[in-house]
């Protein structure tokens, strides 16, 4: 993911810095009420969310988030609304064509995004992969706990938002 510093608009979902979960889902829920649908796709850490949607809606949020004293709340330069039930369409047919993989033991240890619990099976990798909500804190949280290794940075999210976000 590149950050937007060319001078052009990014178009991708939207980072928010210190604001907690509960309230990015208020601003979640405000914005879909206004008719703009909009959900936090990721809780990265304890202040660091992601806020997906229409385009519209991703704007209206940043406003929301900006009033409410967020740090920050730039767009990514990403064009897939990801971790959203806007993909439910493109996650079905990922898991359908995923059903036909066999099923083979783990040769490594997996923490999966969506449940932020270590797999046992292939099956349940396969899952995690086609699932359409993703908690990166809590998934770090638990590979620290388990004695697995994530690189420096892994959750930092908002590194690739908009510098141009003052």
């Amino acid at each position: 993911m590149n950050c937007s510093t060319t001078g052009r608009r990014s178009s991708g979902p939207v980072p928010v810095l210190c604001l907690r979960e509960a309230e990015v889902r208020k601003i979640a829920e405000q914005v879909t009420a206004e008719g703009y649908p909009a959900w936090l796709a990721n809780v990265n850490s304890a202040d660091q969310m992601v806020l997906t949607g229409t385009a519209a809606a991703l704007e209206r949020g940043r406003e929301l988030a900006r009033a409410g004293g967020a740090r920050r709340a730039g767009r990514l330069d990403v064009a897939v609304p990801s971790h959203a039930p806007i993909l439910e369409p493109v996650s079905a047919e990922l898991r359908s064509l995923l059903a036909g993989c066999p099923a083979r033991p783990l040769a490594a240890r997996y923490v999966t995004i969506s449940t932020a619990r270590p797999a046992t099976t292939s099956t349940e990798i396969l899952d995690d992969l086609a699932h359409d909500e993703a908690s990166y804190g809590a998934t770090m949280r638990t590979q620290l706990i388990a004695g697995l290794s994530a690189r420096p940075g892994q959750c930092h999210l908002a590194r690739t938002a908009d510098r141009n976000d003052a």
